[in-house]
């Protein structure tokens, strides 16, 4: 039973932080040349929720190092996009 209610737990913080996730813009409403601060840590949460029950630290190492990776390339296409287009990219999030 204890793997049962460990499952139930990791699948209540997973749909939390997707929740959280859902309710913000990658693109800062009040800057649309900038990244949203609140987005980036909620969708960094929300990707360590995903594998947060796997058992392996070694494996939880190498996607948070992955995924450090990636949001630099992200960060980089967010802020090469042209401004209009930035615009419509916040508002279909």
């Amino acid at each position: 039973m204890v793997a049962g209610k460990r499952r139930v737990e990791w699948e209540a913080n997973l749909l939390g932080a997707f929740h959280r996730l859902s309710r913000q813009t990658k693109i800062d409403p009040s800057d649309p040349e900038t990244i949203n601060e609140v987005w980036s840590r909620e969708h960094a949460a929300f990707h360590a929720a995903l594998v947060s029950a796997c058992g392996s630290q070694t494996l939880i190492s190498i996607r948070e190092r992955l995924f450090e990776q990636a949001e630099r390339y992200v960060s980089l296409s967010i802020m090469s996009m042209p401004r209009c287009a930035t615009m419509s990219a916040s508002t279909s999030s």
